[in-house]
Protein backbone atom coordinates (compact mmCIF):
# COMPACT_ATOMS: atom_id res chain seq x y z
CA UNK A 1 0.00 0.00 0.00
CA UNK A 2 1.05 3.80 -0.66
CA UNK A 3 0.85 6.95 1.26
CA UNK A 4 2.00 10.10 0.37
CA UNK A 5 0.78 14.01 0.85
CA UNK A 6 2.03 17.27 0.70
CA UNK A 7 1.90 19.82 3.90
CA UNK A 8 0.21 23.10 3.16
CA UNK A 9 0.40 23.24 -0.91
CA UNK A 10 -0.20 20.62 -3.24
CA UNK A 11 2.58 19.08 -5.01
CA UNK A 12 5.31 19.37 -1.82
CA UNK A 13 5.36 16.06 0.01
CA UNK A 14 5.56 15.38 3.25
CA UNK A 15 8.58 16.41 4.56
CA UNK A 16 9.26 18.84 6.15
CA UNK A 17 5.96 20.46 8.04
CA UNK A 18 6.57 24.32 9.44
CA UNK A 19 4.59 24.66 12.95
CA UNK A 20 4.21 28.39 12.26
CA UNK A 21 1.00 28.60 11.71
CA UNK A 22 0.49 24.70 12.01
CA UNK A 23 -0.10 23.36 8.65
CA UNK A 24 -2.58 21.50 6.74
CA UNK A 25 -1.69 17.71 5.55
CA UNK A 26 -3.58 16.70 2.34
CA UNK A 27 -2.83 12.44 2.91
CA UNK A 28 -3.79 10.70 -0.13
CA UNK A 29 -2.92 6.82 -0.49
CA UNK A 30 -4.10 4.10 -2.82
CA UNK A 31 -3.89 -0.19 -2.46
CA UNK A 32 -6.67 -0.19 -0.03
CA UNK A 33 -10.24 -2.08 -0.52
CA UNK A 34 -13.05 -0.27 -3.06
CA UNK A 35 -15.27 2.05 -1.23
CA UNK A 36 -13.54 1.06 2.17
CA UNK A 37 -13.12 3.28 5.51
CA UNK A 38 -9.73 4.42 6.02
CA UNK A 39 -8.46 6.02 9.52
CA UNK A 40 -5.17 8.49 9.58
CA UNK A 41 -3.20 8.36 12.06
CA UNK A 42 -0.73 11.22 13.03
CA UNK A 43 1.51 9.48 15.33
CA UNK A 44 -1.51 7.14 17.36
CA UNK A 45 -3.65 10.06 17.12
CA UNK A 46 -6.80 9.18 14.98
CA UNK A 47 -7.30 12.35 13.12
CA UNK A 48 -8.98 11.67 10.23
CA UNK A 49 -11.69 9.21 8.46
CA UNK A 50 -11.76 8.98 4.48
CA UNK A 51 -13.70 6.92 1.91
CA UNK A 52 -11.82 4.92 -0.47
CA UNK A 53 -12.89 5.35 -3.72
CA UNK A 54 -13.65 2.40 -6.04
CA UNK A 55 -10.02 1.96 -7.28
CA UNK A 56 -9.29 1.86 -3.27
CA UNK A 57 -7.49 5.09 -3.20
CA UNK A 58 -8.23 7.98 -1.02
CA UNK A 59 -7.45 11.54 0.10
CA UNK A 60 -8.11 13.17 3.51
CA UNK A 61 -6.96 16.45 4.97
CA UNK A 62 -6.22 17.09 8.69
CA UNK A 63 -3.99 19.77 11.04
CA UNK A 64 -0.74 19.01 12.78
CA UNK A 65 -1.59 19.10 16.20
CA UNK A 66 -0.18 22.29 18.13
CA UNK A 67 1.59 20.04 20.60
CA UNK A 68 3.69 18.22 18.52
CA UNK A 69 7.36 18.67 19.01
CA UNK A 70 9.95 19.24 16.59
CA UNK A 71 11.12 15.85 15.42
CA UNK A 72 10.32 13.07 12.94
CA UNK A 73 6.27 12.00 13.62
CA UNK A 74 4.54 9.04 11.53
CA UNK A 75 1.50 9.70 9.58
CA UNK A 76 -0.27 6.43 9.02
CA UNK A 77 -3.64 5.01 6.91
CA UNK A 78 -5.08 2.00 8.09
CA UNK A 79 -8.00 0.07 6.18
CA UNK A 80 -10.96 -0.56 8.59
CA UNK A 81 -11.77 -3.87 6.49
CA UNK A 82 -8.39 -5.57 5.14
CA UNK A 83 -6.85 -4.30 8.54
CA UNK A 84 -4.04 -2.82 6.43
CA UNK A 85 -1.69 0.17 6.58
CA UNK A 86 1.06 2.51 4.98
CA UNK A 87 3.50 4.82 6.85
CA UNK A 88 5.12 7.98 5.88
CA UNK A 89 7.46 9.97 8.01
CA UNK A 90 6.78 13.64 8.64
CA UNK A 91 9.21 16.16 9.86
CA UNK A 92 7.71 19.19 12.59
CA UNK A 93 9.58 22.13 12.87
CA UNK A 94 9.46 25.27 14.66
CA UNK A 95 11.64 28.13 12.74
CA UNK A 96 12.80 31.41 14.00
CA UNK A 97 13.43 32.82 10.37
CA UNK A 98 13.72 36.57 10.98
CA UNK A 99 15.10 38.83 13.50
CA UNK A 100 12.96 38.77 16.70
CA UNK A 101 10.84 35.54 15.48
CA UNK A 102 8.67 37.38 12.44
CA UNK A 103 8.28 40.55 10.46
CA UNK A 104 6.44 41.84 13.64
CA UNK A 105 9.32 41.34 15.47
CA UNK A 106 7.62 40.25 18.89
CA UNK A 107 10.90 38.30 20.02
CA UNK A 108 8.17 35.55 20.97
CA UNK A 109 7.91 31.96 19.01
CA UNK A 110 4.16 30.52 19.73
CA UNK A 111 5.69 27.44 18.14
CA UNK A 112 8.08 26.20 20.85
CA UNK A 113 7.47 23.49 23.07
CA UNK A 114 9.71 21.94 24.08
CA UNK A 115 11.84 23.57 26.32
CA UNK A 116 10.06 25.41 29.74
CA UNK A 117 10.94 26.32 33.13
CA UNK A 118 10.99 22.82 34.33
CA UNK A 119 13.52 21.26 32.19
CA UNK A 120 15.48 24.78 31.02
CA UNK A 121 18.49 23.55 33.62
CA UNK A 122 19.19 20.53 31.88
CA UNK A 123 20.68 22.79 28.67
CA UNK A 124 23.99 21.95 27.87
CA UNK A 125 26.15 23.08 25.05
CA UNK A 126 26.07 21.05 21.64
CA UNK A 127 28.05 22.81 19.36
CA UNK A 128 30.10 25.82 18.76
CA UNK A 129 31.47 27.03 14.94
CA UNK A 130 34.32 29.06 15.33
CA UNK A 131 34.11 32.11 12.33
CA UNK A 132 36.73 34.27 11.74
CA UNK A 133 35.71 37.50 12.80
CA UNK A 134 32.95 38.59 15.64
CA UNK A 135 29.45 37.60 15.81
CA UNK A 136 28.56 41.05 16.80
CA UNK A 137 24.86 42.22 16.33
CA UNK A 138 23.83 39.26 14.21
CA UNK A 139 21.04 37.17 15.43
CA UNK A 140 21.06 33.91 14.14
CA UNK A 141 18.18 32.87 11.84
CA UNK A 142 16.80 29.14 11.96
CA UNK A 143 14.52 27.78 9.04
CA UNK A 144 14.83 24.35 7.53
CA UNK A 145 17.21 22.34 9.56
CA UNK A 146 19.70 25.36 8.79
CA UNK A 147 20.79 28.16 11.51
CA UNK A 148 22.01 31.59 9.33
CA UNK A 149 24.44 33.70 11.12
CA UNK A 150 26.69 36.90 9.65
CA UNK A 151 30.19 38.02 11.11
CA UNK A 152 32.40 40.47 11.20
CA UNK A 153 34.47 38.43 9.01
CA UNK A 154 32.44 39.86 6.07
CA UNK A 155 30.87 36.21 5.97
CA UNK A 156 27.14 35.33 5.89
CA UNK A 157 27.57 31.19 7.30
CA UNK A 158 24.78 28.47 7.40
CA UNK A 159 25.19 25.61 9.51
CA UNK A 160 23.43 22.66 10.31
CA UNK A 161 21.18 22.97 13.08
CA UNK A 162 21.93 19.48 14.40
CA UNK A 163 25.47 19.49 14.34
CA UNK A 164 26.66 23.13 13.66
CA UNK A 165 28.80 21.49 10.52
CA UNK A 166 29.36 24.07 7.83
CA UNK A 167 26.75 23.71 5.12
CA UNK A 168 28.03 27.17 3.35
CA UNK A 169 29.43 30.01 3.77
CA UNK A 170 29.24 33.44 1.46
CA UNK A 171 31.68 36.21 1.53
CA UNK A 172 30.25 40.02 0.86
CA UNK A 173 32.16 43.00 0.74
CA UNK A 174 32.03 44.09 4.07
CA UNK A 175 31.75 43.10 7.57
CA UNK A 176 28.09 41.68 8.91
CA UNK A 177 26.06 43.24 11.60
CA UNK A 178 22.31 42.31 9.89
CA UNK A 179 20.44 39.69 11.24
CA UNK A 180 19.47 37.72 8.35
CA UNK A 181 15.94 36.98 7.34
CA UNK A 182 14.61 33.57 5.57
CA UNK A 183 11.93 33.30 3.39
CA UNK A 184 10.88 31.65 0.34
CA UNK A 185 13.68 30.08 0.22
CA UNK A 186 15.76 33.06 -0.05
CA UNK A 187 17.77 34.28 3.01
CA UNK A 188 18.80 38.08 3.34
CA UNK A 189 20.94 40.37 4.73
CA UNK A 190 22.56 43.48 4.89
CA UNK A 191 26.45 44.57 4.74
CA UNK A 192 28.60 47.11 5.65
CA UNK A 193 29.56 47.27 1.76
CA UNK A 194 26.06 49.22 1.63
CA UNK A 195 24.07 46.30 -0.52
CA UNK A 196 21.42 44.09 0.40
CA UNK A 197 22.14 40.42 -0.93
CA UNK A 198 19.30 37.19 -1.54
CA UNK A 199 21.06 34.47 -1.60
CA UNK A 200 19.46 30.51 -2.32
CA UNK A 201 18.72 29.80 1.58
CA UNK A 202 19.94 25.75 0.73
CA UNK A 203 22.84 26.05 -1.49
CA UNK A 204 24.13 30.01 -0.73
CA UNK A 205 24.52 31.16 -4.10
CA UNK A 206 23.76 34.18 -5.45
CA UNK A 207 20.40 35.74 -6.47
CA UNK A 208 20.39 39.18 -6.14
CA UNK A 209 22.04 42.32 -4.15
CA UNK A 210 20.99 45.98 -4.20
CA UNK A 211 23.35 48.89 -3.44
CA UNK A 212 22.18 51.47 -0.97
CA UNK A 213 23.97 54.78 0.07
CA UNK A 214 25.38 53.30 3.11
CA UNK A 215 26.00 50.67 5.16
CA UNK A 216 23.66 47.87 6.28
CA UNK A 217 23.37 46.97 10.07
CA UNK A 218 19.56 47.31 9.73
CA UNK A 219 17.99 43.64 9.42
CA UNK A 220 15.32 42.59 6.87
CA UNK A 221 12.13 42.22 7.30
CA UNK A 222 9.74 40.70 4.33
CA UNK A 223 6.40 40.48 4.23
CA UNK A 224 3.86 39.98 1.37
CA UNK A 225 6.70 39.67 -1.48
CA UNK A 226 8.47 42.85 -0.64
CA UNK A 227 12.12 43.04 2.00
CA UNK A 228 12.50 46.33 4.04
CA UNK A 229 15.50 47.44 5.11
CA UNK A 230 16.68 50.66 6.61
CA UNK A 231 20.64 52.23 5.96
CA UNK A 232 23.10 54.25 6.85
CA UNK A 233 21.87 56.83 4.25
CA UNK A 234 18.74 57.35 6.23
CA UNK A 235 16.42 55.91 3.76
CA UNK A 236 14.26 52.82 4.50
CA UNK A 237 13.82 50.81 1.72
CA UNK A 238 11.37 47.81 0.04
CA UNK A 239 12.46 45.75 -2.73
CA UNK A 240 11.02 42.89 -4.17
CA UNK A 241 11.39 39.94 -2.44
CA UNK A 242 11.96 37.84 -5.72
CA UNK A 243 14.05 39.95 -8.22
CA UNK A 244 15.48 42.48 -6.14
CA UNK A 245 13.90 45.33 -7.99
CA UNK A 246 13.10 48.93 -6.31
CA UNK A 247 9.77 49.62 -5.27
CA UNK A 248 10.30 52.54 -2.98
CA UNK A 249 12.22 54.47 -0.62
CA UNK A 250 11.37 56.94 2.02
CA UNK A 251 14.33 59.61 3.72
CA UNK A 252 14.31 59.94 7.49
CA UNK A 253 16.33 62.60 9.03
CA UNK A 254 19.14 60.87 9.70
CA UNK A 255 20.60 56.84 9.31
CA UNK A 256 19.14 54.35 10.50
CA UNK A 257 20.21 51.45 12.19
CA UNK A 258 16.64 50.22 13.57
CA UNK A 259 15.56 47.05 11.96
CA UNK A 260 11.80 47.65 10.39
CA UNK A 261 8.76 45.70 11.74
CA UNK A 262 5.52 45.09 9.62
CA UNK A 263 2.24 44.32 10.83
CA UNK A 264 -1.76 45.13 9.49
CA UNK A 265 -0.37 47.22 6.02
CA UNK A 266 2.27 49.48 7.46
CA UNK A 267 6.09 49.26 8.23
CA UNK A 268 7.61 50.63 11.30
CA UNK A 269 11.58 51.98 11.37
CA UNK A 270 13.03 54.23 14.19
CA UNK A 271 15.59 56.38 12.91
CA UNK A 272 18.31 58.35 14.91
CA UNK A 273 16.69 61.35 13.71
CA UNK A 274 14.65 60.23 17.04
CA UNK A 275 11.93 59.73 14.96
CA UNK A 276 9.56 56.53 14.96
CA UNK A 277 7.79 56.18 11.52
CA UNK A 278 4.98 54.19 10.21
CA UNK A 279 4.83 54.04 6.42
CA UNK A 280 2.47 52.44 4.34
CA UNK A 281 4.17 49.10 3.02
CA UNK A 282 2.96 48.89 -0.02
CA UNK A 283 3.71 52.50 -1.39
CA UNK A 284 5.86 53.90 1.41
CA UNK A 285 3.52 56.91 2.14
CA UNK A 286 3.98 58.31 5.32
CA UNK A 287 1.37 57.43 7.84
CA UNK A 288 2.60 59.16 10.50
CA UNK A 289 5.67 59.87 12.76
CA UNK A 290 6.25 60.22 16.70
CA UNK A 291 9.14 62.36 18.38
CA UNK A 292 10.75 60.93 20.93
CA UNK A 293 13.47 62.55 23.39
CA UNK A 294 16.27 60.85 21.55
CA UNK A 295 17.39 58.57 19.35
CA UNK A 296 16.12 55.15 18.09
CA UNK A 297 19.35 53.88 18.01
CA UNK A 298 19.60 49.73 17.73
CA UNK A 299 16.28 49.26 19.37
CA UNK A 300 13.46 47.91 16.75
CA UNK A 301 10.09 48.37 17.17
CA UNK A 302 7.75 45.54 17.97
CA UNK A 303 4.06 45.65 16.96
CA UNK A 304 1.28 43.50 19.05
CA UNK A 305 -2.40 43.79 19.28
CA UNK A 306 -2.48 47.03 17.88
CA UNK A 307 0.39 48.43 19.78
CA UNK A 308 3.67 49.37 18.74
CA UNK A 309 6.68 49.76 21.37
CA UNK A 310 9.72 51.25 21.06
CA UNK A 311 13.37 52.35 23.49
CA UNK A 312 15.05 55.36 23.36
CA UNK A 313 18.44 56.89 24.07
CA UNK A 314 16.38 59.23 26.09
CA UNK A 315 15.87 56.02 28.64
CA UNK A 316 11.87 55.25 27.76
CA UNK A 317 9.85 52.54 26.29
CA UNK A 318 7.13 53.73 24.26
CA UNK A 319 3.72 52.68 23.82
CA UNK A 320 2.04 54.21 20.87
CA UNK A 321 -1.28 53.65 18.82
CA UNK A 322 -0.50 51.51 16.11
CA UNK A 323 -2.74 53.11 13.61
CA UNK A 324 -2.11 56.49 14.94
CA UNK A 325 0.48 56.89 16.44
CA UNK A 326 -0.68 58.20 19.56
CA UNK A 327 0.81 58.77 22.87
CA UNK A 328 -0.27 55.68 25.01
CA UNK A 329 2.37 55.06 27.57
CA UNK A 330 5.91 55.58 28.52
CA UNK A 331 8.30 53.95 31.13
CA UNK A 332 11.76 55.47 31.98
CA UNK A 333 14.76 53.36 32.54
CA UNK A 334 18.07 54.67 34.54
CA UNK A 335 19.85 54.77 30.89
CA UNK A 336 19.69 54.45 27.66
CA UNK A 337 17.58 51.90 25.93
CA UNK A 338 19.41 49.75 22.67
CA UNK A 339 17.43 46.83 23.44
CA UNK A 340 14.54 45.42 21.14
CA UNK A 341 11.35 45.09 23.20
CA UNK A 342 9.50 41.67 23.04
CA UNK A 343 6.08 40.76 23.57
CA UNK A 344 4.88 37.70 25.24
CA UNK A 345 1.87 36.39 27.41
CA UNK A 346 0.71 40.01 28.02
CA UNK A 347 4.31 41.51 29.28
CA UNK A 348 6.44 43.78 27.47
CA UNK A 349 10.50 43.12 28.03
CA UNK A 350 13.02 45.26 27.45
CA UNK A 351 16.97 45.42 28.64
CA UNK A 352 18.40 48.56 28.95
CA UNK A 353 22.12 49.65 29.59
CA UNK A 354 21.46 50.45 33.20
CA UNK A 355 22.12 46.84 33.49
CA UNK A 356 18.41 45.92 34.02
CA UNK A 357 16.18 43.87 31.99
CA UNK A 358 12.71 45.23 32.74
CA UNK A 359 9.29 43.41 32.76
CA UNK A 360 5.99 45.61 32.17
CA UNK A 361 2.42 44.00 33.01
CA UNK A 362 -1.04 45.19 33.58
CA UNK A 363 -1.85 44.69 37.73
CA UNK A 364 -3.04 41.40 38.62
CA UNK A 365 -6.11 43.25 40.02
CA UNK A 366 -7.10 44.72 36.48
CA UNK A 367 -9.98 44.35 35.14
CA UNK A 368 -8.70 43.63 31.87
CA UNK A 369 -6.50 41.01 33.25
CA UNK A 370 -8.97 37.64 32.70
CA UNK A 371 -8.37 34.32 35.00
CA UNK A 372 -8.86 31.08 33.05
CA UNK A 373 -10.17 28.79 35.61
CA UNK A 374 -10.27 24.97 35.17
CA UNK A 375 -13.35 23.53 33.20
CA UNK A 376 -15.74 20.86 34.74
CA UNK A 377 -15.60 18.05 32.46
CA UNK A 378 -19.21 16.89 32.97
CA UNK A 379 -19.91 20.60 31.36
CA UNK A 380 -18.39 20.18 28.31
CA UNK A 381 -19.91 19.52 25.00
CA UNK A 382 -18.77 16.90 22.43
CA UNK A 383 -18.15 17.84 18.66
CA UNK A 384 -20.79 15.67 16.88
CA UNK A 385 -19.90 17.49 13.44
CA UNK A 386 -17.68 15.57 12.66
CA UNK A 387 -18.16 13.50 9.41
CA UNK A 388 -15.80 11.33 6.98
CA UNK A 389 -14.46 12.83 4.34
CA UNK A 390 -15.20 11.30 1.07
CA UNK A 391 -13.46 10.68 -1.85
CA UNK A 392 -13.83 11.23 -5.33
CA UNK A 393 -16.32 8.08 -7.06
CA UNK A 394 -17.37 6.70 -3.32
CA UNK A 395 -21.21 6.05 -2.82
CA UNK A 396 -21.49 8.70 -0.56
CA UNK A 397 -19.95 11.34 -2.94
CA UNK A 398 -22.10 9.80 -5.83
CA UNK A 399 -25.52 10.55 -3.96
CA UNK A 400 -24.11 14.22 -3.42
CA UNK A 401 -23.77 14.25 -6.77
CA UNK A 402 -27.56 13.32 -7.35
Amino acid sequence: MLLGGSAGRPGDHHQPCLRSPPPTITTKGSGFGAYEPVDVYFDVTDLCLAMANGAGSFSCTLKVPREAIPAIHWVTAVGRRLVAGAQKPFTVRTNWSQFHYGPQHQGFNPYENVLNPSNAEGLNQTWSYPTLGAIGTSSPAVANGLVYVGSTDHKLYALYASTGTLKWSYPTGGQINSSPAVANGLVYVGSADKKLYALYASTGAFKWSYPTGGQINSSPAVANGLVYVGSYDGKLYALDASTGAYKWSYPTGSYINSSPAVANGLVYVGSTDNKLYALYASTGAKKWSYTTGGQIWSTSPAVANGLVYVGSTDHNLYALNAKTGDYLWSSQTADEILSSPAVADGRVYVGSIDNNLYAYSLDPGSAYVTIIRRPDPARLIPDDRLTPQVSKESPQAAQEEE
